[in-house]
């Protein structure tokens, strides 16, 4: 008879390194979870760029040891769609350690990779980044709109709150408009993941539906 206890399912949590508010409530997960196995992805920032690369951690302490370690040749400023350097890296990590599922917590220092792994991917937002890249929805008021002029107006107007140096407007608007692009697209789950709730809603029967409706109502108004 074999009592050896189940595997816990792999949970990969990605974050920053600059402490705050979501630093606290990933400490705060991590010990209320007693289900699964979360490691701790940490984006570190030297000089004034977000992600000079990424730590591996087991645990959310600041002063948690990295069990693996990586420094880019290309550092992140803010965040980017594509990083050869950090792909690599995450795609070792997926694979050695069995990752199960990813939570993100932010994408500063990240390569937007992260969300398009194939792995159920749930992204908790503590800020507004990267759709806002200066995170706060505030350029001399509150931003009741925003589009790419004026995120390039807002990264050269406000040179004491531009938080990312070097975060040049074309790369902001590219992060920002794929950033949207990865996160609408439920339909693209699994169907189910060991150790994970099934889910409630088929996204992909639904989407389905819903177009097949908009293509009658578009042939309707046509007739």
């Amino acid at each position: 008879m074999n009592d050896a206890p189940a595997p816990r399912p792999v949970q990969l949590h990605v974050i920053h390194d600059l402490g705050g508010g979501s630093f606290k409530w990933l400490g705060d997960y991590l010990g209320a979870d007693g289900e699964r196995t979360n490691l701790v992805l940490r984006s570190f920032a030297h000089d004034t760029a977000a992600g000079a690369g990424i730590s591996l951690h087991e645990g959310a302490a600041p002063d948690a040891p990295a069990i693996r370690l990586w420094k880019w040749t290309q550092k992140i400023a803010g965040a980017e769609v594509s990083h050869r350097e950090y792909r690599e890296a995450l795609e070792a990590i997926l694979r050695e350690f069995s990752v199960d599922g990813i939570v993100v917590s932010s994408l500063i220092g990240h390569s937007l990779e992260v969300l398009d792994t194939g792995l159920p991917t749930l992204v908790v937002n503590h800020d507004y980044f990267p759709y806002c890249p200066s995170i706060n929805l505030y350029f001399g008021s509150i931003c009741a709109h925003c589009d790419r002029h004026r995120i390039a107006d807002c990264e050269s107007g406000k040179p004491r709150f531009n938080a990312f140096a070097g975060f040049l407007p074309e790369q902001r608007n590219a992060v920002r408009e794929k950033f949207v692009e990865l996160i609408h697209r439920p339909w693209d789950a699994p169907a189910s993941v060991p150790g994970y709730p099934a889910p409630i809603v088929d996204h992909a029967a639904a989407r389905a539906r819903a177009l097949a409706a908009f293509g009658e109502i578009r042939r309707a108004s046509r007739a």
